[in-house]
């Protein structure tokens, strides 16, 4: 047994387990708030073209890892997915592997496996929807009938995605932290 888990319940403070965890919390959504607002700056200052630098949802997914190192329970899941699938589209579209769907079911793999390394250390639930979730969301905008690739492309590759993302993300779980305070 952990010697951490006698000093976080401990009799003489009962609630000391919910104050940390609320306290990381809260430093979780300040993580996200900073890095949403760096992004947003860089988006605003270095005017990158989403085609030449192709960064923004691999960013998006480093913040929410960054974020995730706080408290790994929460946003590790969404943290390796973004993080894989946007260093398959920033590979693609900078040429130096050929982008098709089965680069992004190579991204998509290691992702699911990180998961399920996590899920096994019990940092997420082993019944968690939210991977299946973020496949469908993928392959329904892959989906060539559908066009909202190439409409979509533009925005979540740039520095305007991972910095607008990253302050909702954040100022969500910053309300949440207060709330329950």
């Amino acid at each position: 047994m952990s010697t951490t888990m006698p000093r976080l319940s401990t009799p003489y403070n009962p609630n000391m387990r919910n104050q940390n965890a609320r306290g990381r919390k809260a430093f979780q959504s300040y993580i996200l708030l900073g890095l949403g607002v760096i992004f947003l700056l860089g988006a605003l200052f270095l005017r990158l073209n989403p085609r030449t630098y192709p960064i923004g949802l691999f960013l998006f997914g480093l913040g929410i890892l960054i974020a995730a190192l706080v408290n790994p329970r929460q946003l590790v899941i969404s943290g390796l997915f973004f993080t894989f699938v946007g260093a398959a589209f920033f590979l693609g579209f900078r040429k130096i592997l050929p982008f098709d769907n089965s680069l992004l079911i190579m991204a998509m793999s290691p992702a699911l496996l990180g998961i399920a390394l996590m899920a096994r250390k019990g940092y997420v639930g082993a019944g968690a929807l939210t991977p299946g979730l973020f496949v469908l969301l993928v392959g329904i905008i892959q989906y060539p009938v559908m066009g909202l690739g190439p409409k979509l492309a533009p925005f979540v590759l740039s520095l305007w995605f991972p910095g607008i993302g990253l302050l909702i993300l954040g100022f969500a779980y910053w309300l949440a932290s207060n709330r329950r305070a």
